[in-house]
């Protein structure tokens, strides 16, 4: 296993209603959504904030990487 493994970062929206976390190896390892999302029934609602859940996510990878260089 090398350091890219080992390094986990999430990106949150709507107050963490939705989480996801990636790997250094930019691999989604988990996603998160909250049960009163799915209640409110906006199926377009939480494909976006997964969407956006996991750009966050690599972009914060990218930063972690490139402020090791």
């Amino acid at each position: 296993m090398d350091n890219h493994e080992q390094v986990l970062l999430d990106g949150q929206v709507d107050n963490g209603r939705v989480k996801v976390v990636v790997d250094g190896k930019k691999q989604v390892c988990q996603i998160l959504i909250s049960q009163d999302l799915f209640d409110e029934g906006n199926k377009e609602k939480i494909e976006l904030f997964t969407q956006e859940a996991i750009n966050i996510a690599l972009g914060k990878v990218d930063n972690f990487f490139n402020k090791e260089v």
